[in-house]
């Protein structure tokens, strides 16, 4: 049996370009996922707090060809990403609605909407009124406001994923990290890795 764990923040470019393409891949090695929402923010806070310094100051070569690289994979992914105005955005209301949605089986459904609205459309998901306008069903939406109310516990949340080696890898430059017999790929890694393993691991 293939364990699958999808860690993911809407507010992430490159988790974007991966989350649209990983469908494929389960549906195609018959392999169930779990999804993972994080605030990526908040794991950077804990291990990988140079990437502040780095958005301060680029390195423009480097920034260039990201930028560049981006683009070149949303083409193979056929999705659009034009740059938000607001960036970073507070993803912390949105992703407590993903971990919400996840118990309500509707989580890709929101998630993708979320991705779209905020990389393709450049809409303020950190602001209410765009994640009322997500959830589009008013007594749908209600309840998962209403509860994500009550979610507090991301911190605590964090740093149960902080204190297990996943941590490092999601915050590394690295573009795998081998964890026991576990291999951890980045979401921002090219998907065709994970597609490779899939087809490996599913004959176990």
């Amino acid at each position: 049996m293939v364990k699958f764990e999808f860690f993911f923040d809407c507010s992430s470019p490159w988790t974007y370009l991966a989350f649209s393409r990983i469908h494929s891949v389960l549906e195609k090695y018959s392999i169930r996922p779990i999804w993972k929402p994080i605030l990526v923010g908040g794991v950077f806070n804990e291990v990988n707090k140079d990437i502040y310094i780095q958005r301060e100051n680029p390195n423009p070569r480097k920034f260039k060809y990201s930028r560049k690289d981006m683009q070149d994979w949303a083409e193979l992914s056929e999705v659009k990403i034009k740059w938000p105005s607001i960036f970073p955005v507070n993803a912390v209301k949105m992703m407590r609605i993903a971990i919400i949605a996840e118990e309500e089986n509707k989580l890709v459904e929101f998630a993708s909407l979320c991705f779209k609205s905020y990389w393709e459309d450049d809409l303020n998901v950190g602001d209410n009124d765009i994640l009322e306008r997500i959830l589009k069903n008013e007594e749908y939406e209600k309840q998962l406001f209403n509860k994500a109310g009550r979610v507090h516990n991301f911190e605590q949340w964090l740093n149960k994923i902080v204190s297990n080696n996943y941590a490092a890898a999601l915050a590394s430059g690295d573009d795998f990290d081998a964890i026991t017999k576990t291999e951890t790929f980045l979401a921002k890694l090219y998907i065709d890795i994970s597609a490779k393993l899939g087809k490996d691991v599913s004959q176990l």
